[in-house]
């Protein structure tokens, strides 16, 4: 299993697959019903890898998702890069694991590679005090059945009452479909290093606190601290990303502009 390294400041803290092919034909995802409302907090900051001292965070008000590992597949196989630097956090933070998942150009993928990626994410999901999982997988048009089937099998091998959470492209809740039956319990887009998607059309969406398109982006919403803020319309869970290490007056600056 990966070593993520996290410590307190004050407390030192057999595989059965029903797999078809081609990846589309596994249908699972229309049968898993999402939890509400998830038990984490309105405001959660992903922490990369770095060294983050975050021992100043409110708890009540404050969560951290934090890179666990990051995943690499290719033509050979899987390739885990776990975190190698520490975090510190209060003991009763709540805590998400972040799965950065990456595939190598020319890669084909295959069975193989749904099965390992799925065994090193269960691994991560073991380390204890875990609120909730959450994958990073900016998947191409051609790697969206894998993903799918990815999600069904890690949602088949957890408690359903333990959450899912996945991170989108901002352009993916605005125009297409295939997020609607996903068998997660979040979708989390992000509203930042949109890059060439950042049209005029979308800014003024974000920028007017508008919906997205698909009802399933509509519960949170992820940001940078380093970009104009776009604030959604009340009740969506924020995450926030910044760029550099996190310091008591960068989050207390972005806390009172979000509820401002």
């Amino acid at each position: 299993m990966p070593n993520v390294l996290m410590t307190c400041r004050r407390q030192v803290g057999g595989w059965v697959f029903i797999l078809l092919l081609p990846f589309t034909l596994v249908t699972d995802a229309a049968r898993y019903h999402p939890i509400s409302p998830l038990p984490l907090p309105p405001v959660m900051i992903w922490a990369w890898d770095r060294p983050e001292d975050l021992d100043f965070i409110n708890p009540a008000q404050v969560g951290v998702a934090f890179l666990a590992t990051h995943i690499l597949v290719d033509k050979r196989g899987i390739r885990e890069q776990p975190r190698g630097n520490p975090l510190w956090v209060p003991t009763n933070t709540i805590r998400v694991a972040v799965v950065r998942l990456e595939v190598r150009p020319g890669t084909t993928l295959q069975e193989s590679h749904l099965l390992a990626t799925t065994e090193a994410i269960l691994g991560i999901w073991r380390h204890p005090r875990l609120a909730a999982m959450q994958l990073d997988f900016e998947a191409s048009l051609s790697q969206r059945p894998f993903y799918r089937a990815l999600l069904n099998e890690l949602r088949r091998q957890w408690p359903t009452e333990i959450p899912l959470s996945i991170t989108a492209l901002a352009s993916w809740c605005m125009e297409q479909q295939w997020l609607e039956k996903l068998p997660v319990d979040e979708i989390v887009p992000m509203a930042y290093r949109m890059g060439s998607e950042a049209t005029p059309l979308l800014r003024a969406w974000l920028a007017a606190g508008g919906q997205f398109r698909q009802p399933v982006c509509h519960q949170s919403l992820g940001l940078a601290t380093d970009e104009p803020l776009s604030l959604p319309k009340a009740g969506r869970r924020i995450y926030l990303f910044a760029p550099q290490p996190w310091t008591p007056t960068l989050l207390h600056t972005m806390l009172s502009r979000i509820t401002s």
